[in-house]
């Protein structure tokens, strides 16, 4: 009988090999979507289009102050 032989899968292989697959498959695009959201930053930071930590923390720092004089 087919379902029996050692060359056929057991449905629960299949089945285990299916999520091993999306687990794979949902790593891969996360390290896709990762890596272009680097070069993206990357790219605006050549081109001067955003700002680091510290600007914001300083910028923060200003808004707050100037709210204690009024």
């Amino acid at each position: 009988m087919a379902d029996s032989s050692p060359f056929f899968p057991a449905i629960s292989d299949i089945r285990e090999l299916i999520a091993e697959w999306r687990v794979q498959q949902g790593e891969a695009a996360a390290s896709k979507r990762i890596a272009e959201e680097m070069r993206q930053e990357r790219e605006a930071r050549e081109k001067g289009e955003t700002v680091g930590y510290a600007d914001v923390l300083r910028k923060f720092g200003e808004i707050v102050n100037r709210k204690k004089l009024e």
